[in-house]
């Protein structure tokens, strides 16, 4: 298999990918790494807000030329931000995720509620992607039906995003395929658990393809934890020691959640690609409301003269109790994740002066 590179690197990175555009995996489908990558890099253009638009020149829009863009929805400050537009003959709806996809973690709105248009009985779907996407559903539809009819009778649907955006591409995929009743093949990256096992086997059925990508120890895909009924769909692709592996359905057993640790740096590190290289150029969003858990356990303050109560205590299930220590386990990564890329930027800003230098004395 060939490995994408960073944008640095394309002059001979693209020669590799044209020697080699598709990559089988171990197990029983193959992964085109051409299309995989502009998925990459149209996922990480979302990161760019309102940078994007019909000039396409945002830092992350130049990897994908010729790309006609037709509108975004969403705005720069809100948890949704996405755009549409199509490239030869496939329409994309795009959806940004968040930086801090474990501050989303922390975050979680673990309660379901039934999926309305799931024709699978008793699906249900996380409360808060699916109360998140619902703001902007129509817009999404209308943005894509026009993008259908510049585009032509022949082109396709296809649905892609990273981290948060990833779980809310899916959610717009059913949506668009059961709304304009159209095929649409979905690739995401670094995807949470968007609903149960019947939304995920709606999810299977309903669209065309589904390419969900896991890239190394990448915790987000593990949560929201399975001991609290959530469950991935179908064709989970986990690069792992330099080799795509196809995992299928479920819950990763026989791939990722092998893992006894997991790594947040390598949750924006899809396809060799650094998503952090787009934060000079203003491509990155920080969900604000990713610390209301922390405010929520603040808040609680003592009113001043009163006699406090003993606490009362609740008994939590097993299940909830494992799922809680999962998504600690995952917060706690933050911190290694944080000087983790600091020592790597700092790297590599040793390594551009050098370059500077050598080619100076040329």
């Amino acid at each position: 298999s060939v490995k994408p590179v960073r944008p640095g690197m394309q002059s001979w990175g693209s020669a590799l990918l044209l020697a080699a555009l598709v990559a089988t995996c171990s197990g029983q489908m193959t992964y085109n790494m051409a299309e995989g990558l502009t998925e990459v890099y149209l996922s990480y253009a979302a990161y760019c807000g309102t940078n994007v638009g019909a000039a396409w020149n945002c830092y992350w829009c130049k990897n994908v030329p010729g790309f006609t863009w037709v509108g975004n929805f969403g705005a720069d400050a809100d948890p949704v931000f996405g755009y549409v537009g199509y490239l030869g003959t496939t329409v994309y709806a795009v959806f940004r995720g968040t930086d801090n996809g474990v501050g989303w973690i922390t975050d979680f709105n673990f309660p379901k509620i039934p999926y309305p248009i799931s024709t699978v009985a008793g699906a249900e779907v996380h409360e808060g992607f699916y109360g998140a996407y619902q703001k902007h559903s129509s817009t999404v539809q209308s943005l894509v039906t026009t993008a259908l009819s510049q585009c032509g009778s022949s082109c396709s649907i296809r649905a892609t995003g990273h981290s948060l955006g990833a779980a809310l591409a899916e959610l717009g995929a059913l949506d668009l395929s059961v709304a304009l009743s159209q095929n649409v093949v979905l690739y995401n990256f670094g995807q949470p658990r968007v609903g149960n096992t019947e939304f995920a086997t709606f999810a299977n059925t309903q669209l065309s393809d589904i390419y969900r990508m896991v890239w190394k120890r990448d915790p987000v895909p593990h949560v929201p934890p399975a001991a609290f009924g959530f469950q991935h769909s179908y064709n989970a692709i986990w690069q792992m020691h330099g080799k795509y592996n196809y995992c299928g359905q479920g819950n990763l057993h026989s791939c990722s959640d092998t893992l006894l640790i997991y790594n947040v740096v390598d949750h924006g590190l899809y396809m060799n690609v650094d998503a952090l290289d787009g934060t000079i150029h203003g491509c990155l969003w920080t969900d604000p409301g990713s610390n209301k858990l922390l405010s929520l356990l603040n808040s609680e303050e003592k009113p001043t003269g009163a006699v406090q109560e003993s606490p009362k205590h609740a008994t939590l299930p097993i299940a909830a109790v494992a799922g809680i220590a999962a998504v600690c386990a995952c917060v706690a990564l933050v911190a290694v994740g944080v000087a983790v890329v600091a020592v790597r930027r700092s790297r590599r800003a040793n390594d551009d002066k050098m370059m500077v230098e050598l080619q100076a004395s040329a």
